[in-house]
């Protein structure tokens, strides 16, 4: 194991994630670190990422051992726009992991949050 208590930052922020992530034991009995689905976000890289292990950790230099890497698949992030009676066609520029078998759904966004939520 590596160590990575020297990285700078603290991981990645993606919308729908909880990172860092404390361990709960899943029903077949393994200890899991169950980060969410993440549905937005700045994603500076899609691999790499080092996966870091601490004992009860109180801040982030205290995740000292890389214990695994993590490779976010996908497509970059993009914008589309489209007009009303034109053709519309959404580009992918880049990602990882992609394949002509992928597909791309258009999907309405959540409603707004209560105020005072």
């Amino acid at each position: 194991s590596g160590r990575c208590a020297e990285a700078t930052g603290v991981g990645i922020d993606l919308v729908g994630w909880t990172n860092p992530q404390q361990a709960e034991v899943n029903e077949s009995g393994l200890t899991a670190f169950e980060f969410g689905i993440a549905t937005e976000g700045a994603v500076l890289q899609a691999s790499g990422y080092r996966l870091c292990w601490g004992d009860d950790p109180a801040e982030s230099s205290e995740f000292a051992d890389e214990v695994g890497r993590l490779t976010i698949l996908g497509p970059s992030p993009l914008d589309v726009e489209c007009e009303l009676g034109q053709p519309c066609a959404a580009t992918l520029p880049s990602g990882l992991g992609l394949h002509s078998t992928d597909e791309l759904a258009v999907v309405r966004p959540p409603p707004p949050a209560a105020a005072g939520g």
